[in-house]
């Protein structure tokens, strides 16, 4: 459950105000101009759903950052990090490892495993944990549960934390749903005319920061859908004579040396 204050989210007609909506709000919470997305308005009938998220969270008391960077799987060489250098002798130390909670340490089959929690100075909480892969990202979330866990407790003094700092700002047009039905029940006449998905996410020693916008824009058909014939895919390819209902050919093409270059 989010807190409403961190999130505008509506959904509605052109006609009935919903981008007006969207920037009344916007400005409200986030004193931003919303959507950012450009939308040229649309018919009074034409449909708009629209959501935006925003966290900005600040750590109490910032971490070290590491200029030496840390090494990372995949890295050229090394990659930005903050943390804790143990005993740096830096004045705030103790207020530093105060917002770490560890969870685990020292686990799984390699006894390389652990995660902990920092938490920011909103109430929100930053866990990071270094654990096997467990296939999506929901059931790598829910085998944490199952890692044996000794007294929770924050990083102790002379303990090393270091943290490759992140930041992405990434955009996506969903093309693959454009032209697609509704399925909700009474608006299968509308299409997709829009799709899209942006995500910013900056971690560094200061905090978090986090911005999500999805834009999904649905219109009144007024011409037959135009299908797409594309055989992108494998495919059964057989051929029969005129006067027959059985093939006398039938091939599965799935291999793409089969096809000219």
């Amino acid at each position: 459950h989010l807190d409403p204050a961190s999130r505008v989210v509506v959904a509605g007609r052109y006609g009935d105000g919903v981008l007006d909506r969207i920037r009344r709000e916007g400005r409200e919470k986030f004193a931003l101009d919303l959507p950012r997305v450009p939308l040229a308005p649309g018919r009074p009938e034409d449909l708009l759903a629209y959501a935006f998220l925003r966290k900005d969270l600040p750590f109490a008391r910032p971490f070290e950052p590491f200029e030496e960077g840390i090494a990372f799987p995949g890295a050229a060489g090394r990659v930005p990090a903050f943390g804790i250098h143990g005993d740096s002798g830096a004045p705030d130390l103790a207020a530093m490892r105060g917002q770490t909670t560890v969870l685990f340490h020292g686990a799984g089959k390699d006894g390389r495993d652990m995660a902990l929690e920092i938490r920011t100075k909103g109430g929100d909480v930053l866990l990071l944990a270094a654990v096997p892969f467990a296939g999506d990202l929901e059931g790598t979330w829910r085998s944490l549960a199952g890692v044996p866990r000794a007294a929770a407790g924050p990083l102790r003094e002379g303990e090393v934390l270091a943290v490759p700092k992140v930041h992405f700002d990434l955009a996506h047009r969903f093309s693959e749903f454009l032209g697609a039905p509704l399925r909700n029940p009474g608006f299968e006449e509308f299409r997709v005319t829009e799709a899209m998905q942006s995500v910013l996410l900056r971690l560094d020693e200061a905090g978090v920061l986090l911005e999500s916008e999805a834009v999904v824009e649905a219109k009144l058909s007024l011409e037959p859908e135009k299908r797409r014939f594309v055989f992108d895919r494998p495919f059964l390819l057989a051929l029969r004579e005129a006067s027959s209902a059985e093939p006398y050919l039938l091939l599965w093409i799935a291999n793409p040396d089969l096809m000219p270059r």
